[in-house]
């Protein structure tokens, strides 16, 4: 178990004198990578053949576990880390802490090797510059608030924020055990849903001073989850993500910066769900995927909002970014990770690959299409439209004819 003993307040006192700036120049550009996916093929093409394609200026990565899931004997770190440092990929490392005590230690362990690699078998990460910051666990709040809920056995059951604090001050008092001290050079934060963040039992735990702590908050930066289309915004709606998911986390998290680590819209997979909050103000409509939302999507969340007004939006926030998803190697990348692809193809070398949509944050984003299902059902309906019209002008017809053919032999 991880050790639950109250830090040293000179400790304390160096961590939390002021919010951790990460080393890395922002705002940042990136995608997430899940445990699976391939980093030797990913990272060199993002950086290579997305400027190639309207995309340019996508140099970092949230990774979701600092461990390598294919050495169950030993906790080593993950090969992507050795591939960021060979493609000067910035990374946000995730660490993976609802699985229990063991092993949030072997994260602990893996996270080590990472700070203390000098020959490069790991990237030589930090004296590359290269670790933007440590995202203390992924939507354990979000997860432990849907406790009686089926969840994916790799995911655990989430945890509480009393739990959550205990391992970020573990976190922290790793960092300040190196040689020299990185407490003050790299920021820790924690990733989760923005309405996690909004709750008095969960995220604002976190963003509020602990007497314990000095009466400062434990985390650097907060990292926000939003995708409106799983609240059942239609693509219409889109600004919901900044006037009320955004705005709200903000307006909770203060001077604490707040940083984008997932959002995105997928290309297809089912609708969803039973249209927005009935407190959100906005029409009752579905979000329905497709390649036209995503595009739309894209350009006014990220180009317009996220990645700094690149397409000539007003209200850009220019945060740091990490999009979901560039593109899921395997099936085994996440279940229906495919569906929120934003490449179409991902081979490496020049061609190599294909955007799903329109990337050019200069471009024009398309009218909000029709939902496909009311296209078929207005089709439908149209063909039912003609059918009953058709089978009304039957009898009319016989009448007529047996008339005329009456006519003729009086």
């Amino acid at each position: 178990m991880f050790s639950s003993t109250i830090l040293s307040l000179p400790f304390l006192v160096t961590l939390s004198s002021a919010i951790v700036q990460s080393p890395v120049q922002g705002p940042l550009k990136g995608f997430n990578y899940n445990p699976q996916d391939d980093a030797a093929t990913l990272f060199p093409l993002v950086q290579s053949s997305l400027p190639k394609i309207g995309a340019s200026g996508f140099t970092s990565a949230r990774l979701y576990t600092a461990l390598d899931p294919n050495n169950t004997t030993n906790p080593v770190p993950h090969p992507a880390f050795k591939v960021a440092g060979d493609t000067n990929t910035s990374v946000l490392i995730g660490l993976a802490v609802s699985l229990g005590d063991a092993s949030f230690q072997n994260e602990l362990t893996a996270l080590t090797a990472i700070l203390k690699d000098k020959s490069g078998t790991y990237g030589k990460l930090l004296s590359r510059n290269l670790i933007v910051g440590i995202s203390v666990g992924n939507e354990d709040f979000y997860r432990q608030s849907l406790q009686g809920t089926p969840m994916a056995a790799n995911q655990g059951a989430g945890s509480k924020s009393a739990v959550i604090i205990k391992q970020i001050n573990a976190v922290r008092k790793l960092l300040s055990q190196q040689s020299p001290s990185l407490a003050t050079k790299i920021p820790v934060g924690h990733s989760d849903t923005w309405r996690m963040w909004t709750n008095k039992d969960y995220g604002l735990q976190l963003l509020k001073a602990q007497p314990d702590q000095d009466d400062f908050a434990p985390i650097d930066f907060v990292g926000m989850q939003e995708f409106t289309y799983w609240e059942g915004y239609a693509i219409q709606n889109f600004t919901a993500y900044s006037t009320e998911a955004l705005a709200a986390v903000k307006a909770a998290a203060g001077n604490i910066p707040v940083w984008a680590t997932e959002t995105g819209w997928p290309v297809k997979g089912p609708k969803c769900c039973n249209g927005p909050p009935a407190d959100s103000g906005m029409p009752g409509q579905l979000a329905w995927p497709g390649k036209e939302e995503a595009q739309i999507y894209w350009k006014g969340v990220g180009c317009d909002t996220l990645f700094g007004g690149e397409g000539g939006g007003t209200g850009a926030e220019v945060r740091n970014t990490w999009w979901y998803r560039i593109f899921a190697s395997t099936a085994k990348s996440g279940d229906g990770a495919q569906d929120w692809d934003v490449l179409g193809s991902a081979k490496s070398g020049d061609g190599g690959a294909t955007a799903a949509f329109d990337l050019d944050c200069k471009a024009v984003a398309p009218s909000a299409p029709t939902p496909t299902a009311v296209k078929s059902s207005s089709k439908s309906a149209g063909s039912v439209l003609r059918v009953e019209v058709w089978w009304s002008v039957v009898p009319l017809l016989v009448v007529g004819v047996l008339g005329a053919v009456e006519r003729l032999f009086v």
